[in-house]
């Protein structure tokens, strides 16, 4: 059945203390993520962890093994774009396992953006993506950068061949790191 937010947490600091264990021990770097938009919190009957610092509390209940998969449109979504929580992580960049890059739907308030609708980094500019990728890059790390196409870009890409795929993902890569 489900459980109160305390005897979540507790059930989750278990898995992933377990998990990201057995991961680290296999030479795996076990990254979790936080579900941010609103239409997902309320799924279940008790709300759960859905931002950084939650993620982060379970993280370090956890034995701080695990790292973040941070996801800059599950994080607008959450907090509106909290720019503390992109401080946090440019000083942190070492806990990063992956990052991945979206941008959000525009005239849309953030706590009524939908999950399946994203846009390409940069596509509308409500996320600021070339930012969040200059400040993360900005300090030693080694997580892996993705876009992470959604609705509409997503039936785009598959309607592509792999090699345009590549060359797209390139393209947007190289926007997002020039600094103009």
């Amino acid at each position: 059945g489900p459980r109160t937010f305390d005897e979540n947490f507790e059930w989750h600091v278990r898995r992933v203390r377990a998990v990201s264990g057995i991961l680290r021990d296999a030479g795996i770097r076990y990254g979790l993520e936080f579900l941010g938009p609103h239409e997902l919190r309320t799924w279940q009957k008790y709300e759960f962890v859905h931002s950084l610092s939650g993620v982060l509390a379970i993280a370090d209940a956890a034995d701080g093994i695990a790292g973040i998969a941070f996801d800059t449109f599950h994080w607008y979504c959450s907090t509106g774009g909290c720019p503390d929580d992109l401080l946090f992580m440019a000083q942190h960049t070492e806990r990063l396992v992956e990052v991945h890059l979206n941008d959000a739907v525009a005239g849309l308030p953030y706590d009524q953006q939908k999950d399946m609708l994203r846009r390409l980094p940069m596509e509308t500019g409500v996320i600021d993506s070339r930012d969040i990728l200059r400040r993360f890059m900005a300090h030693p790390n080694d997580a892996l950068y993705m876009i992470e196409p959604f609705e509409p870009g997503r039936s785009k890409f598959h309607a592509m061949s792999a090699e345009e795929g590549v060359r797209t993902a390139a393209e947007i890569f190289a926007v997002l790191e020039n600094q103009n």
